[in-house]
């Protein structure tokens, strides 16, 4: 479902375990929090996949991230 929702492309192992444990892997909730996270900015396209732009990720609520430019 993630995947399908970033375009086919693979979002990092540790934010996808992150997507999982805050929403008990309720599909809605993957969804919502998956759309916030690909709307924030935080990911850079890399090609196959997505990269988190910066490494301190883990220490916000992904679904508040801001966007950094």
């Amino acid at each position: 479902m993630v995947s399908r929702l970033a375009g086919g492309k693979a979002l990092p192992a540790e934010l996808l375990e992150q997507i999982l444990a805050k929403t008990d892997g309720v599909p809605l909730f993957v969804e919502e929090l998956t759309k916030s996270i690909l709307e924030s900015g935080e990911l850079k396209d890399v090609g196959r996949s997505l990269r988190l732009r910066r490494r301190c990720a883990h220490h916000h609520h992904p679904g508040h991230a801001r966007a950094t430019r």
